[in-house]
């Protein structure tokens, strides 16, 4: 599905609200507590017996998958916020920031560029109804140029895209990256 198709397939919206996640005090404290379970965990795994080694070892691989924070999209699949999600802004549908998202997600898609590494999405749009419930997002990772619909559905969009959103973001208050986030 390319951008401008996913940008007319939207459901009826109110507002959009910009968040940022995987970056930042958030993330960061998350990482330190996962370092610290690891740690612990470690020292319980040399002196525990048979049966509880398993489990531990099992413990360990959830634990690294922290560090490894590729492909988590802003919302699970029950509908809750990733735990490092902060909202950044919002504005209405008649809005001119809309209008301006309009305008830079049905921008036809002349050059592309294929991902060429997974992505780790740290901004994502939240389309809201009036009731304030979610009726789609859309998962962005401006370091690899990769869009995602809140289903898991890769959006194509024009390489010119990301350069856009990346100005719309940071105008908006975002705190993009000009270099990957360790």
């Amino acid at each position: 599905m390319t951008s401008n198709d996913y940008w007319q397939r939207l459901p009826p919206f109110d507002y959009v609200v910009t968040y940022s996640f995987n970056r930042g005090p958030k993330l960061q404290r998350l990482k330190q507590a996962a370092a610290e379970l690891r740690q612990a965990t470690q020292v319980e795994l040399m002196t525990a017996r048979f049966m509880r080694q398993r489990l531990l070892g099992q413990r360990m691989e959830e634990l690294a998958q922290f560090d490894q924070r590729q492909d988590v999209p802003l919302t699970t699949a029950a509908g809750s916020f990733d735990i490092t999600a902060s909202p950044v802004t919002q504005f209405a549908r008649t809005d001119e920031h809309t209008e301006r998202l309009r305008s830079i997600l049905t921008t036809p898609v002349s050059s592309n560029w294929a991902a060429g590494c997974r992505p780790v999405f740290r901004d994502a749009l939240g389309f809201h109804d009036s009731a304030g419930h979610i009726v789609e997002v859309l998962n962005i990772c401006l370091q690899c140029h990769y869009l995602q619909s809140e289903s898991g559905q890769l959006i194509e969009a024009d390489a010119s895209v990301y350069d856009q959103l990346r100005q719309l973001l940071g105008a908006l208050g975002h705190p993009i990256e000009t270099h990957h986030e360790q």
